[in-house]
C-alpha cells in the first residue's frame, strides 16, 4: 500500500511539474510576442510619421543642388554631420542591431529637448515631430530628421563608403551627392526612465543610370556619434 501511495504521489509530482514548465514556457512566450508587438508599433509610427521619400524627392533635390553651389570642394565631404570620419578598418566597428539608450533622472521633455539640440549642433534640422501622452501619463514620440547633406561633387561616392555597409554597385553610376536621416522613438517608462531608440538611413542620389535616390543601411558610426551627443546634452539637463 505505501509504495503504492508513493508511485502515485511520485506521478502527481512529476504531472503537476511539466504543468509548470509549460505554463512557465506559456508566459515566457507571451512576454516575447507583447516585446514584439510593441517594437512593430514604434516602426508604425515612424512609418506613419515619415513623409513619402518619392514626393520629397523633388525639392530635396533642388535644396541640395542648392547647397552644392554654396559648399567649394574641400568643404564638401562630411563637415555637415560629424567632426571626424571612421578610418577603413574601422568603418564596422559601431554596427549594431539597434542603437538605443535609457536616460535616468531626467524628464521627457528634457530627453526631446535635447534630440533636437545635437541635431542642430550637427546642422542637421528637425523635419517633423509628435508625441503624446497614454491613459498612465506616460510620454510617447517619434522624432525625423531633415535628410542632411555630407557629400556633394566628385567625393561623394568616397564619402558615402565611409557611412555605409555597402554602397549599391551601379555600373556606370555617378553619385552626386550624399545624405543622412535621423529618426527617434522616445518613451517614458514606468520606472521613470526615458527610453530612446535611434534608427539612421543613407541616401545618395545617382543622376546619370538610374537618376533617382537610393536607399541603403549605415555603418552605424553616425548614430553612434549622435547617441553620444544626447547623452551629453541630456546630462547638461541634470546639472
Amino acid at each position: 500500500m505505501k509504495k503504492l501511495t508513493l508511485i502515485l504521489l511520485s506521478a502527481a509530482l512529476i504531472f503537476w511539474g511539466i504543468d509548470m514548465y509549460s505554463g512557465n514556457t506559456d508566459y515566457l512566450q507571451e512576454e516575447e510576442m507583447m516585446e514584439e508587438e510593441e517594437m512593430m508599433e514604434e516602426e508604425e509610427m515612424v512609418e506613419e510619421q515619415e513623409p513619402a521619400k518619392e514626393e520629397m524627392m523633388e525639392e530635396s533635390m533642388q535644396e541640395e543642388v542648392m547647397q552644392g553651389e554654396d559648399m567649394n570642394d574641400e568643404e564638401s565631404s562630411f563637415d555637415a554631420l560629424e567632426d571626424v570620419p571612421p578610418s577603413e578598418d574601422e568603418r564596422m566597428k559601431y554596427y549594431k542591431d539597434k542603437y538605443e539608450d535609457t536616460y535616468t533622472d531626467v524628464m521627457f521633455e528634457d530627453v526631446w529637448n535635447a534630440i533636437k539640440k545635437s541635431l542642430e549642433e550637427r546642422n542637421c534640422m528637425t523635419m517633423q515631430e509628435t508625441y503624446s501622452q497614454n491613459d498612465e501619463g506616460f510620454y510617447k514620440g517619434v522624432l525625423l530628421s531633415d535628410f542632411c547633406v555630407f557629400a556633394v561633387g566628385d567625393t561623394t561616392l568616397e564619402n558615402l563608403k565611409k557611412y555605409s555597409v555597402k554602397v549599391p554597385v551601379i555600373r556606370g553610376g555617378v553619385w552626386s551627392t550624399g545624405r543622412f536621416q535621423y529618426k527617434f522613438i522616445v518613451r517614458e517608462q514606468e520606472d521613470g526612465s526615458v527610453y530612446m531608440r535611434l534608427k539612421g538611413d543613407v541616401s545618395g542620389f545617382e543622376e546619370y543610370v538610374t537618376e533617382q535616390v537610393h536607399f541603403w543601411d549605415s555603418n552605424g558610426f553616425l548614430e553612434s556619434m549622435m547617441l553620444r551627443r544626447i547623452k551629453k546634452n541630456v546630462d547638461a539637463y541634470k546639472q
